[in-house]
């Protein structure tokens, strides 16, 4: 600021023409406020891309036709496209005879997901039962602890898994039927 402070007087003396000269007069922050303006850029660039991608968009990407019914909103969550496009496009396998084999895909794919998903609850369950307490709320400020027997969590994990491991390896006949 002291450079700028010299120029105006300068100027206001006669020195410096004013008509061709510019003074600016601002801050100029330096690299830690840059990074840091960049880091807090891209960390909202990239959740707004986050939020972004999860929206559905008012034009259906492969038939351009207006995305306005909630089955578009499913399907635009399931397969990225509008409600008349997953029609024509299971139309068009039924016609080809291969919607019996996409549907078993898809309903294996979603046993395999559901299946995921029990894993993750069986951690969740035996991470509980490896706690010796609990604690609980009693009143509006206190919390209490409840003592547990403690479970022998190998015997219900290698249980739980063996079930687990036989119901995918029997997922088909399970789903089916068959």
């Amino acid at each position: 600021m002291g450079r700028n402070v010299e120029k105006i007087k300068n100027m206001l003396n006669g020195i410096i023409d004013p008509s061709n000269k510019h003074i600016r007069v601002g801050w100029i922050p330096g690299d830690k406020e840059k990074n840091i303006k960049l880091e807090d850029r891209n960390k909202r660039k990239e959740k707004s891309d986050i939020i972004s991608s999860a929206r559905m968009p008012l034009f259906c990407p492969e038939c351009n036709k207006v995305m306005k019914k909630r089955l578009d909103n499913k399907m635009w969550m399931l397969h990225n496209h509008c409600f008349n496009c997953q029609i024509e496009f299971e139309n068009t396998l039924i016609i080809e005879g291969t919607f019996d084999e996409w549907e078993k895909e898809k309903t294996i794919q979603n046993a395999k997901a559901y299946i995921n998903e029990i894993k993750n609850e069986l951690d969740d369950y035996v991470a509980t039962l490896e706690s010796d307490n609990l604690l609980y709320e009693t009143g509006p400020t206190s919390v209490t602890k409840e003592k547990w027997d403690k479970v022998d969590t190998i015997k219900v994990r290698a249980k739980w898994e063996k079930e687990i491991k036989e119901v995918e390896e029997n997922l088909e006949t399970y789903v089916f039927g068959n």
